[in-house]
């Protein structure tokens, strides 16, 4: 009896190709406050539109492995590595595959789709991301949701522009 792979040779190809790119892109900050308190950062946009092209399970493996990536592949980063912002990186590869699927071709449904997901993606980076920091860095929770409100909705905005571009440019989805 034969085992079926789940993943395609060309789905792994390309998750590989979308890892080295969230890798990369997590390098492109633009700080608001100081630093590392209010930035901006674009690394989530490999990893969502990695979820809508792929679907979720690869997405959410994506997000995965980034996380780890990028943490030991920065040069002085603070502290010990904290298991928790990978679980947020592995929800933001999650879901958007969930909500965003083969069969939408109307540019009306992409557009509702994709601020659903810009939503719960600011969300995740807003509580979930201020959680964590609250935990590691011993400052309250409220301040770190104070402080990343702004960029964060900078971060969304540029977000949504490039998913969409994205998702009407690029009509093969590799499930």
């Amino acid at each position: 009896m034969k085992k079926e792979n789940k993943f395609s040779t060309v789905q792994i190809a390309i998750a590989g190709l979308f890892i080295a790119i969230t890798v990369v892109m997590s390098y492109q900050n633009i700080y608001i406050f100081g630093p590392r308190s209010g930035r901006i950062t674009l690394r989530f946009i490999p990893m969502i539109f990695s979820s809508i092209l792929l679907g979720p399970k690869l997405g959410c493996i994506i997000g995965g492995i980034s996380d780890p990536l990028i943490y030991f592949l920065t040069l002085g980063s603070p502290g010990l590595y904290f298991p928790g912002y990978m679980l947020t990186n592995m929800l933001m590869g999650l879901f958007p595959g969930f909500i965003l699927k083969n069969g939408d071709k109307k540019i009306l449904t992409i557009i509702v789709k994709l601020l659903i997901i810009t939503v719960l993606s600011f969300a995740l980076t807003i509580f979930l991301d201020s959680f964590w920091l609250s935990v590691t860095r011993g400052k309250g929770f409220w301040y770190y949701v104070v402080v990343r409100i702004i960029p964060n909705v900078v971060q969304s905005i540029i977000t949504f522009i490039a998913l969409f571009i994205l998702t009407t440019r690029i009509k093969k989805r590799y499930r």
